[in-house]
């Protein structure tokens, strides 16, 4: 039987990322087998709205030869181009697919749509632009104008508000950035040549009811002061600052709390923010909120609320949605016993617990948005003092972002990883080398991931060291150096991390960085190996299978490459159903074998000759 190409080399970049990659390696199966791997991860691709990656394999088919390129994939690559900042290729790709012949007329109108507004340029960046001599940041960071500014570009500043005209008027903007263009054209609309109040209230009620925050305050705070000649109205004041509090909107909770309607009880659960509370259509008897995450030791957890819940009722009050939940929460007094009601398993159990509410950490949001927003005192001793004041902590700052990151509300997260980055907790700073590495909650920046890992490193948190072997190991964000690569593996693995003792392992077994050692590699396998970590289990498995730095054991590397299978690594797997089949360490069994090779398959195991091996077992098994 032959044998599945293996990965023996063991690169870090081979064993630990290669399911990040965005390329397939299809080089080798039929063209047929070829189209529908590439129609999966594209379809994927678009379904997630990963809009780099649709590009990136859309450009490896186009270069296909073999392939044939589906017109309705054109589209969507346009549409990629266009997210990715590509307008010109967007302009010619979108051109193409609408005079192809027998599209999808379905896609027609959108098409033409992407199409102008790719061709018409970036709208709001332009109109920006034209008002940069006359844009100041307000107090509250919405954009403002300096009307003084304004005579000197008269014609730029009536150019920019035809602009902004359009761009209001353009379905296919991002939501942040109509949000940003109904902001600036109310800033025009509020003083100047073109003062229009009327227009600038009509603006603001748009935008305020399509979900802006910004917009909600404003408004609340026009009826709150009577801006703009509307009169002055406490309940509509009210009312919109409570919408742009739910949104997280800094001035919005401080304004509440100097109005003395703000209280800040907290549950320590996290919600789905697209959760509409309608579970009845789902087939439950009460409507309510499922929960996405509970921390253990919050007032949830601690009452014996689980992920999952469906919690239908807070103080006796059924739950309409997950604003009306929270609302209820917040106006909680600290140090109350609350009875929640919540749905449980595939029973749908209804159980009635008791939380006792305490103080929340939503507070320390609003306090280091506050703290920044009116540009006071930046120590962060002071800032933590002032913190401790109101009941939180660096540890409950961390926690609150480690659970908004879980319900991914990832800028939330990213608000909460800075202020306890600022405290220097080096955990917090951590995570936000992972936010800034990833892109979640802020513009990727690879280069300040580093900067907050190393100030996490240096502090001896080792997923900080992981972290920062991993930009040295593979040059992201600091220039390539395996050397510091091991170094830092070597700090984290000392300490016990496990990801970084499997790395290690693999500089010794590859001299990458040090000189090649596989006896080394071994004992560092092992030590991660033994504390579960599926890859080194795998890489363990392969030096015994082959005598790589420990004398050669087939039945080893079977017992290794279980213990890897059995956490879902797809290679470890694979390799087991061919030890089935060849007998290697364990007694022949065919249909373990097929088992273990088909759940390969399933893993998204890509070894070249999966298939192949696939087809040798059945072939056996059907003339035994």
């Amino acid at each position: 039987m032959q044998r599945m190409s293996l990965f023996p080399v063991l690169t870090l970049v081979a064993l630990c990322l290669v399911s990040s990659a965005l390329s397939l390696d299809v080089s080798n199966l039929p063209p047929a087998i070829q189209a529908r791997q590439y129609v999966r991860s594209i379809s994927e691709a678009i379904a997630g709205g990963e809009h780099e990656k649709v590009v990136a394999l859309c450009e490896e088919l186009l270069a296909n030869p073999d392939i044939d390129f589906d017109p309705d994939f054109r589209f969507y690559y346009a549409r990629s181009l266009l997210a990715v900042g590509r307008r010109e290729d967007s302009v010619a790709e979108m051109e193409e697919f609408l005079n192809a012949p027998d599209i999808d007329e379905e896609l027609i109108d959108e098409g033409l749509a992407i199409l102008e507004r790719a061709q018409m340029g970036d709208v709001l960046a332009r109109a920006k632009e034209l008002l940069a001599p006359a844009m100041k940041t307000l107090e509250t960071g919405l954009p403002g104008l300096d009307y003084a500014q304004l005579p000197s570009i008269d014609s730029e500043f009536r150019e920019a508000v035809a602009l902004l005209k359009a761009a209001v008027k353009d379905e296919t903007l991002a939501p942040a950035d109509m949000h940003e263009a109904h902001l600036l054209l109310v800033a025009c609309c509020s003083g100047g040549p073109l003062e229009d109040r009327g227009e600038a209230v009509r603006l603001l009620r748009a935008a305020a009811e399509s979900g802006s925050p910004g917009a909600q305050f404003m408004l609340g705070e026009a009826y709150d002061k009577g801006l703009l000649s509307i009169g002055q109205d406490a309940a509509e004041a009210t009312q919109w600052y409570m919408l742009a509090d739910q949104n997280c909107f800094a001035p919005a909770q401080i304004r509440l709390v100097e109005l003395g309607l703000r209280k800040s009880g907290w549950m320590g659960i996290s919600m789905d923010p697209e959760d509409d509370g309608n579970s009845i259509e789902y087939g439950y008897s009460e409507n309510g909120v499922f929960l996405t995450d509970v921390l253990p030791d919050g007032p949830g957890g601690k009452a014996g609320i689980k992920v999952w819940d469906l919690l239908v009722s807070y103080n006796n009050i059924p739950i309409k949605n997950m604003a009306h939940l929270r609302s209820m929460t917040f106006g909680t007094r600290p140090g109350s016993s609350v009875p929640v009601a919540v749905i449980r398993g595939k029973d749908r159990r209804r159980l009635v617990l008791t939380a006792n509410i305490e103080a929340s950490p939503g507070d320390v949001e609003s306090l280091w948005r506050a703290h920044n927003w009116n540009k006071k005192e930046n120590d962060p001793a002071v800032l933590e003092a002032f913190i401790a004041a109101k009941g939180g902590s660096r540890q409950r700052v961390r926690e609150r972002g480690e659970a908004l990151f879980k319900a991914r509300q990832y800028a939330e997260a990213f608000t909460f990883f800075s202020l306890g980055a600022e405290l220097n907790d080096a955990e917090s700073q951590s995570r936000l080398g992972d936010c800034y590495n990833n892109g979640n909650g802020v513009t990727q920046n690879l280069e300040q991931a580093v900067v907050w890992y190393r100030k996490a490193a240096d502090q001896g948190n080792a997923k900080a060291q992981d972290s920062l072997g991993d930009c040295y190991f593979d040059g992201h964000g600091v220039a390539q150096n395996h050397e510091q690569a091991v170094a830092w593996y070597r700090k984290a693995a000392d300490q016990g991390n496990a990801n970084s003792q499997n790395k290690l392992g693999g500089c010794y077994y590859n001299g990458n960085g040090i000189a090649q050692n596989r006896e080394q590699a071994v004992a560092w396998y092992r030590k991660a190996a033994d504390q579960g970590n599926a890859q080194a289990q795998d890489n363990l498995g392969v030096c015994y299978q082959y005598g790589h730095g420990v004398a050669k054991n087939s039945q080893q590397a079977v017992a290794w490459y279980r213990k890897a299978s059995e956490q879902g690594h797809a290679r470890a797997t694979a390799e087991l159903g061919v030890m089935y089949f060849n007998s290697e360490g364990v007694v022949h069994d065919c249909d373990e074998a097929l088992r273990l090779l088909k759940l390969a398959e399933i893993l998204g195991y890509k070894g070249l000759n999966l298939q192949s091996n696939i087809s040798i077992v059945l072939e056996h098994i059907r003339n035994r």
